[in-house]
């Protein structure tokens, strides 16, 4: 049984043990927490912000570690990261809690991460050795990895978190451009029970995929197999806004009997859409199955 699990979000991405899960999350896209521990205790919080980095990053992540740690280290930056200050051995002896903040430039984006020194010698050995040399960007080229509660998702790159349902065996993403497209990412699991209140294509007539697909006024769906539906459509915008011209609608299901996961994704946008487009959404989603 694997004991690492990635935790990936807004951004950032990084390995932790497979006793541990997100608690709780506040905020945006743009800026948020996570607190992140087991069933019983919180070990550590995860902050980010997209905005401007300082040129001297350097300084930057100083300033946000002097207030946590006595002696801050310079460590070599991770993967698209280009500054790092870390706790080092004397605070790892003597602290309560140790720190790491990280500055990408390319990305607009500030991580902070601060855990708790009181959640034992084993969950500080994990951080050290396995979380810390994990931190990476979660952006692969146009593409940006979400993944919880091992549900992984892959979205593009200029595609932001607009809402979030993070239930137990249903796991949902809503995400956004600035060009008016949007996005859900959907994993209920496990499929065979799902499969039971409903079949594979009303999973695409779920209230969720219904506000990605609004108005729809043609849809065609077309089952490829026993295991996957798929349902294009367009419609038109009620006058006037009419004028703006037609928006175009994709959705899929897969039961990925591997797993026993239903796959969901669903698209909007003014632009036309392809099978291919939501398909590329639904094979991503079983990456981490398979890596």
């Amino acid at each position: 049984m694997n004991d690492t699990r990635t935790l990936a979000w807004a951004g950032w991405k990084m390995t932790i043990p497979s006793s541990c899960f997100p608690l709780a999350i506040t905020g945006a896209h743009e800026a948020g927490a996570m607190m992140v521990g087991t069933t019983s205790l919180a070990v550590m919080q995860i902050k980010w912000r997209i905005a401007s980095v300082p040129d001297d990053s350097t300084a930057w992540a100083l300033r946000r570690v002097k207030r946590i740690l006595k002696h801050p280290v310079v460590q070599d930056a991770p993967a698209r990261f280009d500054s790092v200050l870390a706790s080092d051995n004397a605070d790892i002896n003597a602290a309560s809690r140790l720190g790491w903040v990280g500055a990408m430039r390319t990305e607009r984006l500030l991580v902070e991460i601060v855990m708790n020194v009181s959640a034992g010698k084993s969950a500080v050995k994990s951080f050290m050795s396995i979380t810390v040399p994990s931190i990476a960007g979660s952006d692969d080229g146009a593409v940006r990895e979400w993944s919880i509660f091992d549900a992984f998702f892959a979205a593009p790159k200029d595609a932001r978190l607009v809402s979030r349902r993070l239930y137990a065996g249903d796991i949902m993403l809503s995400l956004a451009d600035t060009r008016g497209r949007k996005l859900l990412l959907r994993q209920v699991y496990p499929a065979t029970l799902a499969l039971e209140r409903q079949p594979l294509a009303a999973w695409l007539s779920d209230n969720a995929v219904k506000r990605t697909m609004r108005r729809v006024s043609s849809l065609k769906d077309s089952p490829r197999g026993e295991h996957s539906v798929i349902r294009m459509g367009d419609h038109a915008l009620p006058p006037p806004l009419s004028l703006f011209g037609r928006r175009y609608t994709a959705a899929a299901v897969t039961h990925d009997t591997a797993r026993d996961r239903l796959l969901i994704a669903a698209e909007e946008s003014h632009e036309p859409l392809t099978a291919s487009s939501v398909d590329a959404l639904i094979e991503r989603m079983k990456v981490q199955h398979v890596r």
